[in-house]
């Protein structure tokens, strides 16, 4: 998990960030731009479904003030129909999953899970660290639910971790979206080790080589000290 003075200082300097420039973000598609019926009937009750990145409601300071719903967060930079590639695919693949359409080797299945990993690359080479957070985790929850790929489910982390790393070190956040930034990789890991610890897919001596895999310093985020 990441550290209480981490996290503690990081919204403190988004604080002082948006207080003196104006938060960047990307532009969303028009909730009127017309997405294809079936992708439409996939994406648009996700957030109403709170799956996902259904992660709670909070509150951060005051303990009275108005809640938060982590699902904004990703509305405020993508809209409603999702305007960035990787993310828009990685839901659609994870919403197959949750409404029990994938049969994992179906032409619709392997056409999302193409288009992902096509948006995935270009998302790299442009640097897109938002993209890719949302990206990798939405792909790394999928992979955990569905073929359960070991290597492909540490590919997605460590993604996670290096892309999460560059966006809050880059870019002014709010601070709601930094605290959805740690409930991701922490829900991540939850799930890694239901799926494989858990269930003895993996031994303990496994699962400890690859939480040392994730603790290669690239900064201060994730399971780093």
């Amino acid at each position: 998990m990441l550290a209480t003075s981490w996290k503690l200082q990081r919204i403190e300097e988004a604080k002082i960030r948006a207080q003196s420039n104006s938060i960047l973000r990307l532009m969303p598609t028009p909730d009127n731009e017309l997405l294809p019926p079936f992708e439409r009937s996939l994406i648009h009750p996700m957030p109403n479904r709170e799956f996902l990145f259904g992660l709670g409601n909070f509150r951060l300071s005051p303990s009275n003030g108005p809640k938060h719903r982590l699902w904004d967060c990703v509305l405020r930079r993508y809209g409603r129909n999702l305007s960035s590639t990787p993310v828009r695919y990685g839901c659609l693949l994870y919403a197959l999953f949750k409404n029990g359409h994938a049969k994992f080797k179906d032409q619709l299945h392997l056409s999302f899970l193409d288009q992902y990993y096509v948006a995935m690359q270009k998302a790299i080479s442009l640097e897109a660290y938002a993209d890719l957070v949302y990206g990798c985790y939405a792909g790394c929850m999928y992979v955990l639910r569905t073929t359960q790929n070991i290597s492909e489910v540490l590919q997605h982390l460590n993604g996670y971790r290096l892309s999460a790393y560059g966006l809050v070190s880059t870019s002014s956040l709010t601070e709601p979206e930094l605290v959805l930034i740690e409930c991701m990789w922490e829900k991540m890991l939850w799930y890694m080790a239901q799926e494989l610890l858990f269930q003895n897919r993996v031994t303990t001596e496994q699962w400890g080589s690859m939480m040392d895999a994730l603790c290669v310093p690239e900064g201060k985020f994730g399971l780093l000290s």
